[in-house]
């Protein structure tokens, strides 16, 4: 029976190899190498040399839808920001609007309060 305690640890998973250490490999594998000679017998040169242009493609759409979704999404937050600059152009409008009523208010009941000090006199 299996009790909490119990728990087995994963064992940790070695890093990803470095780009030096890839090279590294491949350039000290045998001729007879399986992974390159099961592969040798199934992809002519030619193949994949056709193979790596059609990635090399791939991979430059890739990089320009990339580019695309970044001008989209700056274009986006540009129209956001602009919105929000006019909202705050009304906002700031309005508030100075007020505070003009609200400094006429005041004088308003100042000048109430000193007609009536001068009529309680």
């Amino acid at each position: 029976m299996l009790r909490k305690n119990d728990v087995k640890q994963l064992a940790v998973r070695p890093p990803p190899p470095t780009l030096e250490e890839i090279i590294e490999d491949v350039t000290n594998a045998k001729d007879d190498d399986f992974a390159f000679v099961s592969m040798a017998d199934d992809v002519t040169e030619e193949e994949f040399i056709d193979a790596k242009e059609d990635s090399d493609e791939n991979v430059e759409i890739m990089k320009i839808e990339e580019r695309y979704n970044e001008v989209t999404k700056f274009l986006s937050t540009n129209e956001e920001l602009s919105e929000g600059s006019s909202d705050l152009r009304k906002l700031f409008e309005q508030i100075s609007t007020r505070g003009q009523i609200l400094r006429q208010k005041i004088n308003e009941l100042k000048s109430m309060k000193q007609i009536n000090e001068d009529n309680a006199l």
